[in-house]
């Protein structure tokens, strides 16, 4: 990685060997690896309970550029607008490839390529584009449509429902085809191509975002929308560190990477999937905790964004309430009242944790997810999340939950919560209960050491271990 004065460009001149590390394109409904041949589109799993994964959606911009001759190649992120550049500079040419997921068409994502002539010539120039793509998928079952206004076509549906009698969800794409070479005609110096991947989950979406995209590129608003939309984000929040290039990069880079794990600010259509720690675009089969939403996402990943982004903010807790339905379901099966929020979740709410301990013990998601609704309204102060959002639910289910699960002890003659793993947001996070529970409930506590031990049976200086 280079020193560069700006820490919002990461730049090299060679791409990681392992594959997994190459850089992450997103825009809180799409995402995707560059070059990968796959991509993922949030809300959209396969399979059932514990193999529910984020569904492997086929990518037609998996395109790499090639020149006939020697060329010297960079690579660049610009975090400023989202856009990854691959340079070639060769004696003759200069070409450059720009991919990146639409931060105000969340539908949308975009290949540029443009070449420009070094040197005076009256020879063509033709550069070649590669592609791993196939019309494919594991867990989409995809059929060929009609093409629409010259746009490739495809559509399907996944295997498997998330649970027994739940819906499989569909997916439509329409894109740009993408031809074997391009070329620079004698006469032009330079010449700039375009083109566009509409991801959605209906036909009538994909068609109206299809013809926004070419609407853009039209009148030349493709990239500038896509940039001015990163510029609203970057407005709004900006943590920098002196005297450290490294650490300021490293501060900038979480930030983007995690802001593209979120919507548009502009973005009314409540379709949020939640925040995987791996982002939209890891989280296949048996990858990066198969992209389920965790606790991560309303203690660690939630603060930042709340303290700058109070819309984004309850967009995760909208999320959390639409689950609700699910929750509920998982509380009953455990045979307790209110609700109980997955260890791991996904789209309804409902427990897809692979392993089924972590599912019925870790059980201080709850508290998670009530602190996060605590911490927007300290900072917002704004009660209609609670009023006409659901939110009141939330919390009045989570505390049903707690007194229902709370079991009197007569020794001590106080509420116990059993059999549950040791968590480290501690053993409080789990106490939010109502009335006389929370008035009788055991808080361990060491006198002589003066902490709170994670669990009774804790000894001094044991630390908990839990998933995630």
């Amino acid at each position: 990685m280079s020193c560069d004065s700006d820490p919002y460009i990461f730049s090299t001149d060679t791409l990681p060997s392992d594959l997994r590390f190459l850089p992450p394109l997103a825009n809180g409904l799409l995402g995707w690896r560059v070059y990968n041949g796959i991509m993922h589109m949030g809300g959209v799993y396969n399979g059932e309970g514990g193999r529910c994964h984020r569904a492997d959606v086929p990518c037609p911009l998996a395109v790499k550029v090639e020149l006939e001759e020697p060329a010297q190649h960079s690579y660049s992120l610009d975090t400023h607008t989202g856009v990854f550049t691959h340079t070639l500079s060769s004696a003759g040419v200069t070409a450059s490839q720009s991919l990146y997921s639409h931060r105000y068409y969340p539908n949308l994502m975009v290949m540029e390529v443009l070449l420009v002539r070094r040197v005076a010539s009256e020879e063509p120039i033709t550069v070649k584009l590669v592609t791993s793509f196939t019309p494919q998928s594991k867990d989409i079952v995809f059929e060929s449509c009609p093409d629409y206004k010259g746009g490739r076509r495809i559509q399907g549906q996944t295997n498997t429902a998330e649970y027994p009698g739940g819906s499989c969800p569909t997916v439509h794409l329409i894109w740009t085809p993408v031809p074997s070479t391009l070329t620079l005609l004698p006469e032009q110096s330079q010449a700039r191509w375009g083109f566009i991947l509409i991801v959605a989950n209906s036909s009538d979406s994909a068609e109206a975002s299809f013809d926004e995209g070419l609407n853009l590129m039209a009148v030349g608003n493709l990239r500038p929308s896509h940039e001015k939309a990163w510029k609203e984000l970057w407005l709004q929040s900006k943590v920098e560190v002196a005297g450290s290039e490294s650490l300021c990069k490293a501060l900038v880079g979480c930030m983007f990477y995690l802001l593209s794990a979120f919507p548009s600010i502009h973005d009314t259509s409540s379709s949020f999937g939640g925040v995987s720690p791996g982002g939209l675009s890891n989280g296949g089969d048996g990858q990066d905790y198969w992209g389920h939403v965790f606790w991560d996402q309303d203690i660690w990943m939630y603060p930042g964004i709340a303290l700058f982004y109070p819309k984004l903010a309850r967009a995760v807790l909208e999320y959390r309430v639409g689950t609700i339905d699910g929750a509920k379901d998982n509380a009953q099966k455990q045979g307790y009242k209110g609700l109980k929020f997955p260890w791991e979740s996904a789209v309804s709410g409902r427990e897809v944790c692979p392993e089924d301990i972590y599912g019925q013990q870790e059980i201080h998601i709850n508290g998670d997810v009530t602190l996060a609704f605590q911490h927007y309204l300290y900072l917002s102060e704004d009660l209609s999340v609670f009023r006409e959002g659901r939110g009141s639910e939330v919390i009045y289910g989570v505390a049903d939950y707690w007194v229902s699960r709370a079991t009197w002890n007569p020794e001590d003659q106080k509420y116990h919560l059993l059999g549950l793993q040791f968590a480290r947001v501690g053993w409080i996070s789990n106490i939010l209960c109502k009335g006389m529970v929370v008035a009788n409930t055991k808080i361990p506590f060491d006198q002589e050491s003066q902490y709170h031990p994670e669990v009774g049976m804790f000894a001094n200086g044991l630390v908990g271990a839990g998933r995630g």
